[in-house]
């Protein structure tokens, strides 16, 4: 969907573009018909004077010359409305093509990245700490990851096949120690997020993250994983 903020450029620019032709218009009409009324406005003030009866030659070109003028006249106003509203509504066309070539590469971006997160969820190994988690192990669930083992902090080690441990604190029983106890023997490539339990100053490792609220699990996940592919 298009963001509030660029509603607002989009709205703002069709009020400027409104805005700009209506003066250049003004100035249009300032420019070319000012002249072309005066002239206009002296020759019908000299054929008001004149009685058409006593019309002589040169009388005969002035009507002539006022025909050609009212004439030219018509056309000119034809050409200033073609200027008026020809310009704004071909711009708004253009803003309004951009636009949509622009929301819909958003929605195409959206669907990738739903996409991609989905396969992430339903491919990636998550160990569940400790054993006797309930929270978590529901909470998981929810959130669409499929394939999910509950452990506990002894049972881990270097041969897991595992992408991901999530330790999950709600109950209050793990330590910063059973942090660091894993860590020291979870894989290489595995990574270690939280919940809340604080990672140890002392744990200088680049895989792992802390949530401290339940709304931070699902991004700390994520970008835990999508690190994780990396390495």
């Amino acid at each position: 969907m298009i963001k509030k903020r660029h509603l607002l450029w989009m709205i703002v620019m069709i009020v400027m573009t409104f805005l700009l032709t209506w003066i250049g218009a003004w100035w249009f009409h300032r420019q070319h018909f000012q002249g072309f009324e005066l002239r206009l406005t002296a020759i019908e003030t000299t054929l008001g004077k004149t009685n058409i009866d006593s019309l002589t030659t040169d009388d005969v070109k002035i009507e002539a010359l006022r025909n050609e003028l009212h004439k030219t006249d018509q056309e000119l106003r034809k050409d200033f409305n073609v200027f008026i509203w020809g310009i704004p509504v071909t711009l708004i066309g253009i803003i309004g093509l951009f636009f949509s070539a622009y929301r819909a590469a958003l929605e195409y971006a959206e669907e990738n990245l739903k996409g991609e997160e989905a396969l992430l969820r339903e491919s990636t190994r998550i160990a569940i700490l400790p054993a006797n988690s309930t929270f978590a192990a529901v909470h998981l669930k929810k959130l669409g990851f499929t394939k999910r083992i509950l452990t506990d902090v002894s049972k881990v080690k270097k041969e897991d096949n595992v992408d991901v441990y999530f330790m999950d604190n709600e109950g209050g029983t793990l330590t910063e120690d059973d942090v660091k106890a894993v860590v020291k023997s979870m894989p290489e490539k595995a990574v270690l997020v939280t919940f809340k339990l604080n990672i140890p100053r002392d744990v200088d490792n680049p895989n792992t993250s802390a949530a401290n609220f339940r709304s931070q699990i699902y991004g700390n996940l994520m970008s835990a994983i999508r690190y994780q592919k990396m390495l």
